[in-house]
């Protein structure tokens, strides 16, 4: 089992990527359904403030992930710490991980030139790699499931963006059949080379956020100004809360 740092509404998990994918390796032989989510600057205060869908997915999340600052100061003000982990990262060291251990994996969301050129490029650099499906949905609310034959995935990659597809993970999970679902956000866009990866240096100094709102135009600046600003009022309020006031976590 995974260590967890508990907050007021949701455990975050306390391990490395090895530790991940040696649990992994275990929920696929447990006959159940598993997801983990990757809560960075957006979804932290999303979920923690207003969004009560996305809290209730992270709450139910086999681990929740911090992948951000924010969510890593928050478990520290609760009496732990946690290892910052990032689903990008965590998507093509699990590729790799796999490639010995026969995990067959299928990429869902983006669209189809984004994952005809991800499968093309990750086959072409991780040898050995069982990629056995890609599915590009549209985007509506709730996007249509994807054409699964049961029995054949252990790990369906989601990629429909925060809060999406933590919710989609949360909502379907138990009716897929598949062990592990994983929402990992800009992952593909990432890897197959349509969006700039964040240089390693400004993720492990904890500054995603700030890259982000740099480089990511108007609307990302805006939405990213006003996570920051929700993220630094929520752990200002436990910090008083926990450590001043002498409240349970």
């Amino acid at each position: 089992m995974l260590n967890k740092v508990k907050t007021r509404h949701w455990d975050v998990a306390r391990c490395t990527y090895a530790q991940l994918l040696d649990q992994m390796g275990k929920w696929l032989c447990d006959g159940e359904a598993h997801y983990v989510c990757f809560c960075d600057g957006n979804g932290m205060p999303r979920a923690w403030n207003s969004d009560l869908y996305l809290r209730k997915a992270y709450k139910n999340a086999d681990a929740v992930c911090a992948d951000g600052i924010a969510l890593d100061w928050l478990a520290r003000i609760c009496g732990g710490r946690s290892a910052r982990l990032t689903g990008p990262k965590l998507f093509v060291e699990a590729l790799k991980y796999g490639t010995t251990r026969g995990w067959r994996h299928y990429l869902y969301g983006t669209n189809e030139e984004t994952l005809s050129d991800l499968k093309m490029r990750l086959e072409g650099e991780i040898p050995g790699v069982n990629i056995v499906g890609t599915f590009a949905p549209d985007f509506a609310e709730d996007p249509v499931t994807p054409p699964i034959v049961k029995g054949g995935i252990d790990i369906l990659w989601v990629a429909l963006g925060c809060p999406k597809q933590e919710k989609w993970c949360a909502k379907h999970k138990d009716e897929l059949g598949i062990p592990i679902l994983m929402p990992v956000g800009a992952a593909f866009d990432f890897y197959s080379g349509k969006a700039a990866k964040t240089p390693e240096w400004i993720v492990n100094i904890g500054l995603c956020w700030l890259w982000r709102l740099c480089t990511g135009g108007r609307r990302v600046m805006v939405r990213n100004i006003r996570c920051v600003s929700a993220s630094i009022l929520i752990l200002a309020k436990e910090l008083l809360r926990i450590k001043l006031l002498r409240e349970d976590v």
